[in-house]
């Protein structure tokens, strides 16, 4: 932060710079009478910068200066100026009076005993000092070259008269963010005020706001003293202390982040962080600390602990690449060393995990897939075929180009689900019906006569009826499935056909052949395989 210069300008814009800086000189007077001699010097220096030809603040700077070149040079400055000056004069001859002398040789035994003897006499004096109440500073000053005070004169403005003259300075201080400025006007208000609430009240503030600042430029440290600053001020005042201790906890956070105490560094930025997430670049130090510590554990190999401090700074910072990197890495270690150990759960837990935090991970996906498949696959071998078929559908759904998978899954649904099929056979007049491999029902048929004969060939259940009619024949054909057309006649399965007068046509004849082409069942059996047989479900018809 830049410092500005805390001089006279501050006034070039009042109605009366002279009048301003006269106030400057009497805040000057009280500072010193109140003990803050170097407060009061550094502004004596402030006047001079602006205004070199003022000899007040030449003279009062020589009287409080304690280097003894200065004292010269500051009291020459006030006679170059006004060469008359009686003050000036006498105390300049004052100090040119007493030049350093040089010694003459002596012998060495004779120094010697002159510096003992010296030495015993500081001694006895001191013990006599002692004795009789003098204090030994209070003696001692008396030995010591004292500068002849000068005379000053007393304020014509009261501490508050002269307090108020720097409070609209401190206000434009603040509004400014010119906080260099503004902790030096709390500087003067302390010294002339010291025990004014209001002061003790613009001290706080600008102490907070100059820490606040300090925060968002990266300088805790700075900050937090001046949040000490604050609390030491207002020692109850709650935003102060919050203040402080966030700033204490991301510096014990910041100092374990530094020695690799990943662990210790979490724990301090994440108290912080419940408390005040926006301090700072707090988040960018509890993301650093987990991303950190997940980088560790995946060089110790250590994948569910890279994990878990990765998944917590992925929340945190959702686009950080690096962290989805690194998340990405200590997944698919994980994953594949399960998948190693064919203890695929655990394998698709971490993986599917891993595929949420990671949507756009193709290798991530590849794993995912794979784990699914073989688990299918496995769950196949042990008859889970629900189970199997929930697990390589997942497979095709992430890789649908997988070929073993989805011969698998097409087993397995041939298992779950196996295929209907209706075998007729001519030569031993029988209907079968079939799922998969299994023979469910049966029946004896009657297919048609030579010269009518029923057609071998494959075919499948083109329609459904439940009484169907011929009008060439003048027949009630029940349960009719449409099977294969002859010109534009439709030959199928169906029961026992009823004529006009209500009778029941080949009922002694099922077994031979007996039909215009179709294959007639008993009316129970053509009911049966009229429920159970689809639109679609395959019909072969041979000898």
């Amino acid at each position: 932060m830049a410092r500005e210069k805390f001089g006279l300008h501050r006034f070039r814009d009042a109605e009366d710079p002279g009048e301003q800086a006269q106030v400057w000189l009497e805040a000057v007077q009280i500072l010193s009478r109140n003990g803050n001699i170097d407060e009061a010097r550094r502004m004596l220096r402030s006047v001079l910068e602006d205004d070199p030809d003022n000899t007040q603040a030449c003279l009062w700077l020589a009287q409080l200066s304690q280097d003894r070149r200065e004292r010269e040079a500051l009291l020459r400055r006030v006679l170059a100026l006004e060469p008359e000056h009686s003050q000036a004069r006498a105390e300049l001859a004052r100090l040119q009076g007493a030049p350093d002398q040089p010694v003459r040789a002596k012998p060495q035994r004779l120094r010697l005993w002159r510096w003992v003897l010296g030495l015993m006499i500081l001694a006895v004096a001191l013990l006599v000092a002692l004795l009789v109440w003098g204090s030994v500073d209070r003696s001692l000053a008396g030995l010591l070259p004292t500068p002849t005070p000068l005379a000053t004169p007393t304020p014509t403005l009261a501490p508050d008269e002269i307090a108020i003259q720097f409070v609209s300075q401190l206000q434009m201080a603040l509004a400014g963010e010119n906080w260099e400025r503004a902790l030096d006007i709390v500087g003067i208000l302390n010294g002339l005020l010291p025990s004014d609430q209001a002061v003790r009240e613009w001290t706080r503030v600008t102490h907070m706001q100059a820490g606040q600042a300090l925060v968002s430029g990266g300088q805790v440290n700075s900050a937090l003293a001046q949040f000490d600053q604050a609390v030491a001020v207002a020692p109850g005042d709650a935003e102060a202390l919050l203040w402080q201790r966030i700033s204490q906890l991301y510096l014990a956070g910041w100092r374990a982040r530094q020695a690799a105490e990943w662990d210790r560094a979490i724990q301090s930025f994440s108290q912080a962080y419940e408390q005040m997430p926006a301090y700072g670049d707090l988040d960018a130090q509890l993301v650093g600390a987990y991303r950190d510590k997940g980088r560790a554990a995946i060089g110790a190999e250590e994948w569910l602990v890279a994990i878990e401090a990765l998944i917590q700074a992925r929340e945190l910072a959702p686009n950080d690449e690096e962290v989805a990197s690194l998340l990405s890495v200590a997944f698919r270690r994980e994953g594949q060393a399960a998948m190693d150990s064919k203890e695929w759960g655990a394998a698709i837990e971490t993986l599917a995990q891993a595929r949420e935090q990671l949507p756009d991970d193709g290798e991530v996906a590849d794993l995912l897939a794979a784990a699914y498949r073989q688990r299918g696959i496995l769950r196949e071998e042990q008859g889970k075929l629900k189970a199997a078929r929930t697990d390589l559908e997942a497979a095709l759904a992430l890789r649908p180009d997988d070929a073993e998978a989805q011969a698998h899954l097409d087993e397995v649904m041939f298992r779950l689900f196996p295929p209907k099929r209706i075998e007729v056979d001519i030569s031993r007049q029988r209907l079968y019906a079939w799922e998969g491999d299994t023979l469910l029902h049966n029946f004896p048929t009657s297919t048609g006569l030579p010269g009518r004969d029923t057609a071998p060939g494959h075919y499948q259940v083109l329609d459904k009826i439940p009484m169907a009619y011929s009008s060439i024949w003048r027949l009630k054909m029940p349960y009719w499935l449409g099977i294969y057309y002859v010109g534009n006649i439709e030959n199928g399965i169906h029961a026992l056909p009823i004529r006009p007068d209500g009778s029941v046509m080949w009922g002694g004849l099922l077994g031979q052949r007996a039909s215009y082409g179709c294959i007639i069942l008993s009316t129970k059996a053509a009911q049966l395989i009229y429920n159970w047989a689809d639109i679609g479900t395959v019909v072969d018809i041979h000898y």
